[in-house]
């Protein structure tokens, strides 16, 4: 991914696990549109997985949608700028800056 190298690392949870919780999810579904946001939190966790784990696209688990759904919206939310907002929302929220 040389596109994530640039973000930095996935920040994960004190647990280790790389899922958004509930407060995380309601600053990110404000950056989806309203077409993305039925099932793009399923789809962002597979995401965040995939990302910190460094596993190819195709051997990813995704709750909701498939490797090639996942990666078009990292690759839209990458072009839109949007993913550098994730990254710092998760990282604010992961550092305890935000509850």
């Amino acid at each position: 991914e040389p596109l994530q190298r640039s973000f930095g690392p996935i920040p994960l949870n004190t647990d280790g696990s790389s899922a958004l919780n509930d407060a995380e999810w309601a600053e990110v579904v404000t950056l989806l549109s309203p077409k993305a946001k039925l099932d793009a939190r399923g789809m962002l966790d597979g995401l965040l997985n995939k990302l910190s784990t460094g596993q190819p696209w195709r051997k990813c688990v995704y709750r909701v949608g498939t490797w090639s759904n996942a990666s078009a919206l990292y690759q839209l939310l990458i072009k839109t700028g949007k993913w550098a907002t994730v990254m710092n929302v998760l990282r604010l929220h992961r550092a305890g800056r935000l509850e």
